[in-house]
């Protein structure tokens, strides 16, 4: 199951020292997840001290496996993705109503 994985730093990440944890935590992160094989991209957002990730997971706690420690520095999202052939068969299923 594929995820979108959004980050975003802590609004009290300000220290010198919190913040070269966090580029530090969030650097193994990304060589981790590629390593994997369960990344398929990711990036930052230029306008924020945030990213994203997009992750292809079999279940919650191999996810949850995944991000950890990343919890202890920043706001995660997950959103599940489908794709839009995926929705399109989803409507011919349930049509519209």
């Amino acid at each position: 199951m594929r995820f979108l994985v959004t980050i975003k730093a802590f609004d009290t990440v300000t220290s010198e020292k919190d913040i070269k944890r966090l580029r530090q935590i969030a650097g193994e992160k990304a060589q981790e997840l590629a390593k994997s094989g369960k990344l398929i991209e990711g990036g930052n957002f230029v306008d924020a001290r945030a990213g994203f990730w997009l992750l292809d997971v079999d279940s919650a706690t191999e996810l949850w496996e995944l991000l950890f420690p990343a919890h202890e520095l920043c706001h995660i999202e997950t959103h599940p993705i489908q794709s839009w052939e995926e929705l399109g068969k989803g409507f011919e299923k349930f049509g519209s109503k």
